[in-house]
């Protein structure tokens, strides 16, 4: 902490880049493409670049601590240099803010531009969010299962953008422990883990509502009103949706959106 000065900048940055793929059972190494033809950038030696973020989160630290020596005179141990190179931070008040950051999680994704940015955008015209409608994403179940009964089960690998299949037949004796949610006509289920957000969809084929069980890996929201409910599905499809779920998952193993999250601060 900055001598005399209770108030100070917490350097921030994500890393979405590794330089290899993580999924891959050989770690294969990823490299930058050109977005429009797919063709690998090459570095002056004609060698492909990596596509990891880390040299890049280099520079802007070494930046950061720079600007946090000037201003404290402190930290001259550290490596860095006088370049400006843009980087994220949060002041410690706004950090420490009961009424934005109760839980004090620190998740460099909520103070990147693109998420700062994208909040102000919406924050400019008439906005709303999801706090005062029924979601769930129950942990017991909501309905009585019958064993002998068939069964239409949803999961995540069940759903796609904006659309789900109902062949996942199974009687109640081979439901899996994560059905939990019961379904209806006109609801909207959207997965909760980070990587799935694109993966959603309404209910409305009223033959194939009955029975209809999904896994508490999403949530299912219901909305009455059809004007609200239809504006808030059409958002499911935007950029926005996406880059607000995203910064907002947390999670120790597995990332997800929290009920809290989704009802409060989707906006």
């Amino acid at each position: 902490q900055p001598k005399n000065n209770p108030d100070y900048k917490i350097f921030m940055a994500t890393v979405n880049n590794l330089g290899f793929d993580y999924n891959s059972k050989n770690l294969s190494p990823l490299f930058m493409r050109d977005q429009n033809n797919g063709e690998y950038i090459l570095d002056n030696n004609n060698q492909r670049i990596s596509l990891n973020d880390f040299p890049s989160i280099t520079e802007k630290f070494k930046s950061f601590v720079y600007d946090f020596c000037n201003i404290n005179n402190r930290l001259n141990k550290i490596e860095n240099e006088s370049q400006k190179v843009h980087y994220n931070y949060v002041l410690k008040s706004r950090l420490f803010d009961e009424d934005e950051n109760k839980n004090l999680i620190i998740n460099p994704e909520l103070f990147e531009e693109k998420y700062l940015k994208c909040i102000e955008k919406i924050q400019k015209n008439k906005f709303s969010n999801l706090k005062n409608f029924d979601i769930s994403n129950k942990k017991e179940n909501d309905f009585a299962i019958e064993k002998s009964a068939l069964y239409t089960y949803i999961d995540i690998s069940n759903l796609s953008h904006g659309d789900y299949s109902t062949k996942n037949k199974l009687r109640g004796w081979e439901l899996p422990n994560r059905a939990k949610v019961s379904i209806q006509e006109n609801d909207i289920i959207i997965s909760k883990l980070k990587g799935s957000f694109e993966k959603f969809a309404m209910i409305i084929n009223t033959n194939n509502t009955e029975n209809l069980i999904a896994t508490n890996g999403c949530f299912r929201i219901r909305i009455n009103d059809e004007n609200i409910r239809l504006s808030f599905y059409h958002f499911l499809f935007t950029n926005d949706f996406l880059i607000q779920a995203e910064a907002l998952a947390t999670g120790s193993i597995m990332l997800d959106l929290k009920l809290e999250d989704i009802k409060n601060k989707i906006y």
